[in-house]
């Protein structure tokens, strides 16, 4: 049986950023260290038939979601697809389109026989670490504490919250763990190893850990 993780960097496993020298942002990816390496590992630990997918893509919206579906899903006809964009998607585009398309991800898998499950993502920098030297990333780490302090990228997951609870999907909610580290006090720009929006790797294993806790009554 085969899960397929279908999402941003944050799926794929980006952690620390950097620039080259055209001010192109770029990243440091492993995918062993990504929640969906460990998922695997834990599902392995108990059930030797199953595999994890990592179709994790750094940058990428729901609309370009929609694009790979085919190729990075569909093809691996699996019996489970965990879903996971809105970090990029609450920068890059209004709140209709960001629904809309998430909607018409969650129909094609469902008319592909594959369950949908969301997981929404970790917090985004509440504030601008003064670990950030280079202009390029200041600048996009005031776009994502103004996405962040603003409540818009908590409205996007709300909205998708209000979709999957229509559409009787499941929800792993990651965020509700991040937000209760804040509230309690805890400095949550310095669990996100890039001082940006990627979660270190204690974190990557947190979403794997929630993740299996859920899935686990799809597999026994």
């Amino acid at each position: 049986m085969k899960i397929v993780c279908f999402g941003d960097s944050i799926t794929e496993g980006c952690f620390e950023c950097y620039t080259n020298k055209e001010g192109k942002i770029l990243t440091n990816k492993n995918k062993d260290l990504a929640y969906s390496k460990f998922l695997n590992d834990k599902f392995k630990e108990n059930f030797k038939d199953i595999e994890v997918i990592n179709s994790g893509y750094s940058g990428n919206t729901c609309i370009h979601g929609l694009k790979r579906i085919e190729k990075d899903v569909i093809n691996y006809n699996p019996y489970i697809c965990v879903v996971s964009f809105g970090i990029n998607d609450c920068l890059h585009m209004t709140l209709f389109r960001y629904v809309f398309n998430m909607n018409k991800i969650f129909n094609i898998l469902k008319k592909n026989n594959i369950k949908p499950i969301f997981l929404t993502e970790n917090y985004m920098c509440t504030y601008i670490s003064n670990e950030l030297k280079d202009e390029v990333l200041i600048n996009m780490a005031k776009s994502l504490v103004q996405a962040q302090k603003s409540g818009r990228y908590n409205i996007f997951r709300l909205s998708i919250l209000f979709l999957c609870k229509i559409k009787h999907i499941d929800i792993c909610d990651v965020y509700k763990i991040w937000d209760k580290l804040c509230r309690s006090g805890v400095d949550v720009t310095k669990l996100l190893i890039n001082r940006l929006n990627h979660p270190n790797v204690d974190y990557q294993k947190v979403i794997a850990d929630n993740l299996y806790d859920l899935l686990i009554k799809y597999i026994k």
